[in-house]
């Protein structure tokens, strides 16, 4: 089933708007995940020279299982 709105949608687009030195700032998101179950998280167009670049989040936690732990 495809995302809907998440929290770790801000921190993709912060990351996005600095990676490598916010040549991708001016970049187009496509939010694949909302749209299609098992994509990846978003595909970006830099507006400059039409590169694409694909992202996928994972979970980061400090130690395994602590997310689940904590739920």
């Amino acid at each position: 089933m495809p995302t809907g709105e998440r929290r770790e949608d801000t921190f993709i687009q912060q990351f996005c708007s600095a990676y490598e030195n916010y040549s991708w700032a001016d970049a187009d998101i496509d939010w694949r995940d909302k749209r299609i179950d098992g994509a990846v998280d978003a595909v970006l167009t830099r507006k400059s020279d039409g590169q694409v670049l694909a992202i996928e989040h994972t979970i980061v936690e400090p130690f395994i299982g602590d997310k689940r732990d904590l739920a």
